[in-house]
């Protein structure tokens, strides 16, 4: 991978998007959500792709992704994945940062989640970007009764986080803006 691009989702990157969703959360059942991206307004997804072959004809792949529902000042991250093969090149962290970002100009004041409660290394990101939790959901999963950690990310509309976000998205070594 040479870098990767978030962009608005595009009816292109469905399929894609689907297997890499459905080998990350194999017993979700919300599979055809990236559809409805573009029927809803309030539903929001933002895609990775990343740059794999540069040498001859640049192929761009989506790689990831984040889905959120916003609604009067609002917004909980509904699905947020990185295809295996693709983590640990900052490709989470874009997507959230450029997420927050996008939510900051559109006048979002709160940003709501749940998570497994097993999940260290999607709980370690959030916290990373100032989610707090502020409760538990038991046996919120459906597959395995797992509880869901409730997250939120308040106060986000000052200088100080929009400058910490564009921060984030400045050390990522492998991220480009997209013409988008």
């Amino acid at each position: 991978m040479k870098y990767f691009t978030i962009k608005p989702i595009n009816p292109d990157d469905f399929q894609i998007l689907e297997k890499i969703d459905k080998s990350i959360f194999p017993l979700k059942s919300q599979q055809t959500i990236f559809s409805k991206t573009q029927i809803s307004q309030n539903i929001i997804c933002y895609v990775a792709h990343a740059l794999l072959n540069a040498e001859t004809k640049p192929s761009f792949r989506p790689v990831g992704y984040i889905n959120l529902l916003f609604a009067n000042n609002e917004s909980e991250i509904l699905s947020f994945a990185v295809a295996k093969n693709y983590r640990g090149y900052g490709i989470g962290k874009g997507l959230i940062a450029l997420t927050l970002k996008k939510l900051i100009a559109a006048d979002c004041q709160a940003v709501f989640l749940e998570v497994r409660q097993s999940n260290e290394t999607a709980k370690a990101i959030y916290t990373k970007f100032g989610f707090s939790k502020i409760g538990v959901r038991p046996n919120y999963y459906s597959d395995n009764h797992e509880d869901a950690i409730s997250m939120s990310l308040h106060n986000i509309q000052n200088a100080e986080f929009l400058s910490f976000l564009q921060s984030a998205l400045n050390m990522l070594a492998y991220y480009r803006l997209s013409g988008n």
